[in-house]
């Protein structure tokens, strides 16, 4: 069986295999890349809230 730490805040969506630690955070600029075989991939630029 596999299991991580899940903390408080912690969104899971259909698909997600891993949860990162707590302290990790995406910074403005990051480039975020999803790839399904035989769809194809979802590709999204981080920006910085408001």
């Amino acid at each position: 069986a596999k299991d991580n730490v899940l903390f408080d805040g912690t969104v899971l969506l259909t698909g997600t295999c891993i949860v990162p630690p707590n302290q990790f955070t995406l910074a403005a600029g990051d480039r975020i890349e999803i790839e399904i075989t035989g769809i194809g991939t979802l590709v999204n630029t981080a920006i910085a809230a408001s």
